[in-house]
C-alpha cells in the first residue's frame, strides 16, 4: 500500500558557549526516503536545520551574535581560568547551560506538515545531545496532528529508546532500531516488526531487539531529488570550504577496525563493508548529474582497504568531483604510498587526520602518534606542500589524564602546527556516549546524566580521576586559545572558539 511519509530532521539545540553550529545534509534519512521512495511510497524530507540555518535563538532571550561576539572577545582578553568562571555552566553538581536552538520555526515546521499531510513521519534522533529536540518536535507534532503515526530512529533511538518512549509521553509510537529502512517499511505498511523496533503497550515497554546491520550494497542509490528544497549553506559549516562548490556528504564503507572505547561503532563491533565500485559509479553519476561538484567522505575506517579505496579515487577522478576527507585518516595507514595516490589523484582539498588516543589508557595520544608513526607523520608535509589542508584533533578529559598529561598534549599539537605537519588541531572534550565501552567505565564521572548537550564531542561535561569538571573546560578552552595563536584560519566550522 502507497504511504505519505515526511522524514525530518529537528532543529538543534546547542550549548552556545563550547558547541559551534555545525550541520549537513541528513544522510541516513537520504537513504532510508531514497528505499522508501524506490518502493512506491510518497515521501519528502525535511531538514529543520539546513532550512533553517540562519535562525538562531538563545534560550535566554539574549542575541545570538552578541553572545558569540562577546565571546569571542573574551576568549582573546581572558585568560583560560577567567573565562571558564565567567561561562562555565557547572556549579555545584549543578548544570545550567546558555543554549542556543537553530532551524525553522515551529510555527514554519506545521506550516510544512500541513502542505504535505503525511499519514506517517519519522524523527531522526541522530546523537544522544539531540534528544530533548526531538522529543519536543514529536510532542509538538501529536498535538497538532494526532492521527500521524511518529516513529523515531537514529543512534540515539536505538540505543536508549526506552528514555525516548517515555520521555515523548506517547509522541513516539515507535522506535526503530538499528538500520531503519526495512523495519520503517514494515511500520508504514501497517506490520508490527518481529525485529528492530520498540514500543510501549499501556505503560509496559516492549523490545524486539535490534535490526542487523544492513550491508552497504542493500542501500538505495541516494535520489538528489528528496533534498532539491534544500538551500546549502556556503561555505559549508561541518567542514572545510568548498569555495562555492555545490557538495555532499557521502561514505563508500561503514565499520572501523580501531574499537575505539569512545565510539559506538567500536564498542559494537561492527564488521567493515564495502560499497562495491560499480554501484559506488553509478552513485556518483548520479550525484554529478544533479549539480554536485565536492564529496565530503565521512567513512569511518577510509583506509581498511587500500585497493577498495585506490578504485574510489579512480571512479572520483572519472566523474571530475573534488573530494576531502572529514570522517578521520588513521595515522598509522597513511603511508607513502596512500600519499602518492592522493596526489596524484589531485582533487583532493582537505584532509581530517585525528591523533585521538584509541582507548583511554593512553595518557599522551598525540605524543605516542608522533612518536610511534614518525614516518607517516612525515608524510603529512607532502600532502600539505601538493596544497592540501591537513588537520588533526585531540581529545581532552580522558579519565587517565592529570594537567601535566594536558599540557604535554598541547605543546605536543602545537609543534605539529609550528613544524608545518599540520594546519589546524582540533579541541574535543571528552563525550561518554551510551553504548560505548567508555560509558560502562566512567558514567559515574558524568556531571548530571540526564544532561543531554553535554553528550556532544564539544562539550565538557564529566571530571577526570585527576581533574574536576571546570578543569576539564579550562583545558578545553587554553587549547584553542594557544592553538590559535599559531594556527591558519578556518573559519568558524571546527571550533565553537574559532580564530
Amino acid at each position: 500500500m502507497k504511504r505519505k511519509i515526511m522524514l525530518i530532521k529537528p532543529p538543534i539545540h546547542a550549548d552556545a558557549v563550547f558547541d559551534p553550529i555545525r550541520t549537513t545534509q541528513p544522510l541516513g534519512l537520504w537513504y532510508i526516503g531514497s528505499y522508501l521512495k524506490e518502493k512506491g511510497h510518497e515521501v519528502t524530507i525535511l531538514d529543520t536545520v539546513m532550512e533553517g540555518i540562519d535562525q538562531r535563538v538563545l534560550f535566554s532571550g539574549r542575541s545570538y551574535d552578541d553572545f558569540s561576539e562577546q565571546k569571542r572577545l573574551d576568549l582573546e582578553s581572558l585568560t583560560a581560568e577567567e573565562f571558564v568562571e565567567k561561562y562555565s555552566p557547572h556549579s555545584e553538581q549543578r548544570v545550567s547551560r546558555e543554549v542556543v536552538r537553530v532551524g525553522l520555526s515551529n510555527e514554519e515546521i506545521l506550516d510544512r506538515i500541513r502542505q504535505e499531510q503525511p499519514e506517517y513521519i519519522g524523527i531522526s534522533v541522530f546523537a544522544t545531545c539531540n534528544h530533548t529536540p526531538s522529543i519536543e518536535l514529536a510532542k509538538l507534532i501529536k498535538e497538532n496532528f494526532p492521527n500521524i503515526k511518529i516513529v523515531a530512529g537514529g543512534a540515539h533511538a536505538t540505543d536508549m529508546a526506552e528514555r525516548v518512549l517515555r520521555d515523548s509521553q506517547g509522541a513516539v509510537d515507535f522506535c526503530v532500531k538499528g538500520d531503519g529502512q526495512y523495519v520503517l517499511e514494515e511500520i508504514v505498511q501497517g506490520i508490527v516488526p518481529e525485529t528492530g523496533a520498540a514500543y510501549l503497550d499501556g505503560e509496559e515497554y516492549i523490545d524486539k531487539g535490534e535490526f542487523r546491520r544492513v550491508k552497504m550494497n542493500e542501500f538505495s542509490r541516494l535520489d538528489p531529488s528528496l533534498l532539491e528544497k534544500i538551500v546549502l549553506p556556503m561555505p559549508a559549516t561541518h567542514t572545510q570550504d568548498t569555495h562555492g562548490r555545490k557538495y555532499v556528504d557521502i561514505m563508500f564503507s561503514r565499520g572501523c577496525k580501531k574499537r575505539c572505547e569512545y565510539c559506538v561503532a567500536g564498542s559494537k563491533k561492527y564488521g567493515f563493508d564495502a560499497l562495491s565500485l560499480e554501484k559506488a559509479d553509478e552513485q556518483l553519476r548520479v550525484l554529478r548529474e544533479a549539480g554536485y561538484e565536492e564529496l565530503i567522505l565521512q567513512d569511518d575506517d577510509l583506509l581498511r582497504d587500500k585497493e577498495h579505496f585506490f578504485g574510489v579515487l579512480d571512479l572520483i577522478k572519472k566523474h571530475r568531483l573534488h573530494w576531502q576527507d572529514n570522517g578521520g585518516i588513521a595515522i598509522e595507514d597513511l603511508d607513502e604510498e596512500v600519499v602518492d595516490r592522493i596526489i596524484e589523484n589531485g582533487l583532493c582539498s582537505s584532509l581530517y587526520v585525528p591523533f585521538n588516543p584509541r582507548n583511554y589508557r593512553v595518557k599522551q595520544a598525540a605524543e605516542f602518534a608522533t612518536s610511534h608513526y614518525h614516518g607517516n607523520v612525515e608524510q603529512l608535509k607532502r600532502l600539505k606542500e601538493a596544497g592540501i589542508y591537513v588537520y588533526t584533533s585531540g581529545i581532552f578529559g580522558t579519565d587517565v589524564q592529570t594537567r601535566e598529561d594536558v599540557d604535554s598534549e598541547i605543546q605536543t599539537y602545537k609543534h605539529l602546527i609550528q613544524e608545518g605537519y599540520v594546519d589546524q588541531a582540533l579541541v574535543f572534550a571528552v563525550s561518554h556516549l551510551p553504548a560505548t565501552r567508555n560509558h560502562e567505565l566512567f558514567r559515574q564521572d558524568i556531571v548530571n546524566p540526564d544532561d543531554f548537550l553535554g553528550y556532544s564531542i564539544f562539550v565538557p561535561h564529566a571530571k577526570t580521576c585527576t581533574m574536576g569538571i571546570r578543569d576539564v573546560e579550562v583545558a578545553v578552552v587554553r587549547a584553542n586559545q594557544e592553538y590559535n595563536r599559531i594556527q591558519a584560519q578556518a573559519g568558524a566550522w571546527g571550533s565553537s572558539f574559532p580564530k
